[in-house]
């Protein structure tokens, strides 16, 4: 742990997570990219390579409802509209 000593090429450093003070060439680089000591260091949570199923998003294709026709009741069978016939009144 304690690094003070000469190696050619290496240089110290200190572990992102705990503070001490280390060789580089010592730590280990974390997903996120930070140096940690061997003790402080984890690997990536598997969970953060979870991906989701594709579901397809609604319909392929779709219409619109067509307009509703309403029959009229007073209407004859032949699609004519009967004549407006007014009704009798009694005279006297």
């Amino acid at each position: 742990m304690v690094s003070t000593y000469y190696k050619i090429g290496d240089w110290n450093n200190l572990c992102a997570e705990c503070g001490a003070k280390f060789k580089s060439s010592e730590l280990k680089l974390t997903w996120d990219g930070f140096r940690m000591c061997h003790t402080c260091w984890q690997p990536r949570n598997q969970q953060d390579f979870v991906r989701n199923v594709s579901v397809p998003k609604g319909v392929p294709w779709s219409q619109d409802r067509p307009p509703l026709s309403f029959a009229n009741p007073a209407t004859r069978p032949d699609g004519s509209d009967p004549a407006i016939v007014p009704m009798p009144v009694d005279s006297p």
